[in-house]
């Protein structure tokens, strides 16, 4: 019988359809391109006149180049046949350059330079013209990651048919581009009678993203746009002022302590006690995410003489997904006794590297060889499966821990087990590192965040005694 329990996966809400029609506004007296988007592709297809113009004139320089190169070695010079510098290229295809701005080159043969080792023919022979669009689309595509895409798709299908009620589009398929701001305008209008600004945001940026991969200007940046975005912003309901929690360094040495868990009406096996403290404690001291946590494989972290190093994939600030190491245990004191306690569940698991390990060789996939590092547990006699454990798993156990401290009086009955999710193990090991006066630099590093400033505005929630404790001390400065 499996141990884990089921937890439903949780989402911000989304809009449905049928959507509400508004007030035809006016149309664009601009002539429109048209768009046809499915659910797969949100930056839309490109008109291929310009592009093969682009190619032919790119194909006729290297070609000019090429044949400028065959008996010596070039050197790139200001070309003096015509007055001011300036030649006009010409291509053997007839196609028209546009003037340079006066610092028009040619190329000279009279000086030795180390030869070009790089050539068109070591290349070799390109492809046709629509399969390189083909390709720089699915370049442009990946660009960005699939859990975005699969967002924008939706919110861009949302607005496609929020157009045709409009009467702006006939059909969710083919929408006129560039959309008028009136409609943008009206759209923003109708969210905010239900959603926030955070959420009318990304269908902003849904609609951007379309427009953008069409070289045409957004309606997304008009500031009557922008000002009724931030109208929503001010007069919808906020939620009152709430205390956030985080988890703290005593919350983990408490941990520790714990033997047992009754949850469910039952009494935890040791293995999954042992597994729900090494994910907490891992989350923690490596501020992973929580989508990080559960994507660890066994071969992500490595044992050194005196720390652990955890590689996580597909990190904020790693989108080539290279991957991204972070360091956590120490020698002596809690942070050995938290590391000590990762290795032992994986003692007690029996996990171990795989010899068909893919980790060096496709970094940015999950090993399927080793195996999640922390798996669903299952069997009569509970073991570890090869099948990861479910996304809500690791806040369920937080808070399961958190409730057995509780009944066993290692922590106080005022903490409410509730209020904790996943995120609060990233953001207490931020709000420890500000609270030890560790810097913005350092706490940036070590959460992988892009920019420094992250750590302080979203993830620095300093603990109540910490606020006492400075109060106190701004008075006793100076005695």
């Amino acid at each position: 019988m499996a141990e884990d329990g089921h937890h439903g996966s949780g989402g911000s809400v989304s809009p449905k359809s049928p959507l509400v029609p508004q007030a035809h506004p006016s149309r664009c007296a601009e002539p429109c391109r048209v768009l046809i988007v499915t659910a797969g592709e949100v930056s839309g297809q490109e008109g291929g006149s310009r592009a093969t113009q682009q190619f032919k004139a790119i194909g006729d320089i290297f070609s000019a180049a090429r044949a400028a190169l065959t008996d010596g070695h070039p050197e790139v010079a200001p070309n003096a046949a015509q007055p001011g510098g300036r030649q006009q290229h010409q291509p053997s295809s007839g196609l028209p350059v546009a003037p340079d701005d006066g610092q028009t080159w040619m190329l000279r043969r009279d000086t030795e330079l180390p030869p070009i080792t790089l050539t068109t023919d070591a290349l070799g022979a390109p492809p046709d013209l629509g399969t390189l669009q083909r390709q720089a689309r699915t370049f442009q595509t990946r660009a960005r990651e699939d859990s975005t895409r699969k967002s924008y798709a939706h919110w861009w299908q949302l607005f496609a048919e929020f157009c045709v009620q409009q009467r702006w589009a006939q059909s969710p398929l083919v929408v006129p581009v560039p959309v008028p701001v009136q409609i943008v305008e009206v759209w923003v209008a109708w969210l905010g009678q239900k959603y926030a600004e955070s959420t009318i945001e990304i269908s902003l940026a849904a609609i951007s993203a379309v427009h953008t991969g069409h070289r045409l200007p957004s309606p997304t940046t008009d500031k009557l746009v922008l000002l009724t975005l931030e109208g929503i912003a001010r007069v919808r309901p906020v939620r009152g002022v709430t205390q956030q929690v985080v988890v703290e360094p005593g919350h983990l040495r408490a941990f520790l302590k714990l033997t047992f868990v009754h949850s469910g009406g039952a009494q935890w096996s040791s293995l999954r006690l042992k597994r729900a403290k090494a994910m907490v404690f891992t989350g923690f001291m490596a501020w992973l995410r929580k989508s990080e946590v559960t994507g660890l494989d066994v071969c992500s972290i490595v044992k050194e003489v005196d720390c652990s190093v955890v590689t996580i994939a597909k990190a904020k600030n790693d989108s080539q997904g290279r991957g991204r190491a972070s360091i956590f245990g120490a020698r002596c004191g809690d942070a050995a006794d938290l590391e000590a306690a990762v290795w032992d569940f994986i003692t007690a698991a029996a996990l171990s590297v795989s010899s068909r390990c893919t980790r060096k060789s496709d970094p940015r996939s999950r090993c399927t060889a080793c195996g999640p590092l922390f798996p669903r547990l299952g069997g009569s006699q509970v073991q570890a499966t090869k099948a990861p454990m479910g996304k809500n798993t690791l806040t369920a156990e937080l808070r399961s821990l958190y409730q057995a401290c509780i009944d066993q009086n290692l922590l106080p009955a005022t903490i409410i087990p509730k209020r904790f999710s996943a995120i609060a193990l990233r953001r207490g090991a931020n709000s420890a590192a500000a609270a030890a006066g560790i810097g913005n630099l350092m706490r940036a590093s070590a959460g992988r965040w892009k920019a420094v400033e992250t750590p302080d505005q979203s993830y620095t929630f300093l603990h109540r005694s910490e606020h006492i404790d400075m109060a106190t001390r701004m008075f006793e400065h100076g005695r």
